[in-house]
Order: C-alpha cells, then structure tokens, then sequence
C-alpha cells in the first residue's frame, strides 16, 4: 500500500511532496507517517521552497501581492478581481480554502 502525501490536492506545489520523498526512507519501513513526519516534511518544504514562493510573489506584483497578504493576515479580500482570478489560475488561490497550497501562508507569515 503506497504512503500517500499530505497535501495531496495541492494543485501541483511539488516542494512539498519533494520533500516528503527526502524524508520517507523511515517511512518505507513503517509505512504510517506519523505527525511529526508530517510537520519534518513541512519544515523541509519551507526551506527548500523559499527560491519558489519569492517566484510566486514577485509574479503577483502589487497587485497580486495584496490578496494573499489581506488572507495571511486575517484582513477582508481587497477588491482586485484580475489579480484574483490570476492568483487561482497559478494555484496560489482556490475557492475552497483561501491559499491552494498552506504553506504559501506560512512562507507569507515567516516572510513578510
């Protein structure tokens, strides 16, 4: 039975499951993940994916940088439908949860 990734529909952030593979060896031989699997997997992903989230917020430009700034810090949605509707055609965004991928919010939070 395959171990399956946390995240699963993240819209396709591979940072995340990247480093889910870095940290699996143990895994393969236990076959469960355990919650600190989970967060070491996490942690990981926040330091190896700085180069891409900083990718991601330079090509919102200001606009863009808003939104998910007003999300990250709890505040109302700006009303910036073009960045909006571009920010969930680049998977930053979905309509279910505010970020497709949390650990945009969290590289958001650390970051900014």
């Amino acid at each position: 039975m395959p171990l399956a990734l946390p995240y699963s529909n993240s819209c396709g952030l591979e940072v995340l499951s990247e480093a889910w593979r870095t940290s699996r060896a143990d895994l393969v031989r236990r076959r469960i993940a355990s919650v600190g699997d989970i967060h070491e997997a996490m942690r990981r992903g926040l330091l190896t994916a700085s180069e891409y989230f900083a990718n991601v917020w330079s090509d919102a430009e200001s606009d863009g940088q808003l939104v998910p700034r007003a999300i990250a810090a709890g505040e109302s949605l700006p009303n910036k439908p073009q960045a909006i509707r571009q920010l969930r055609e680049h998977d930053v965004l979905n309509e279910m949860d505010p970020f497709a991928e949390p650990m945009m919010k969290d590289w958001l939070q650390k970051s900014n």
